[in-house]
């Protein structure tokens, strides 16, 4: 399988690696429980990829209000009729904004939660 390259082929590749840790962190899985260091680690990596998805947001943005800004979208309403992109544009660029807001809470949660793994061991 070859790597994939596009945004969207990059996207689906990272939604399957994080399914695939959901499996794998599953209570009971494999019969053991994850040692304090793979706690550790795996947070630890959570949270520098939860803090990258904000310039990605934010670079989905720029790229919407470029092709807003150069006439370059349509919309169409419910019934199949063509309308004015400018409120799709506007309600896209805000949830956006607030999912890089949110995506920037959650990593720094996700350092906390690290910082608060790095004190612990096992007996």
């Amino acid at each position: 399988m070859t790597k994939p390259t596009t945004p969207a082929g990059l996207s689906d590749a990272a939604a399957e690696l994080v399914r695939d840790l959901n499996h794998a962190t599953r209570p009971g899985v494999g019969g053991q429980a994850l040692t304090v260091d793979q706690m550790y680690d795996t947070v630890a990596a959570l949270a520098l990829l939860t803090a990258r998805l904000p310039q990605a947001l934010t670079q989905v943005a720029a790229h919407l209000a470029a092709h807003a800004d150069a006439g370059h979208l349509t919309a169409v309403d419910e019934n199949g009729d063509h309308t004015d992109p400018a409120e799709a544009v506007a309600e896209a660029t805000e949830q956006l904004h607030a999912a890089t807001g949110d995506t920037i809470d959650a990593a720094r949660a996700l350092d906390a939660v690290q910082q608060a793994l790095a004190s612990l061991g096992r007996r």
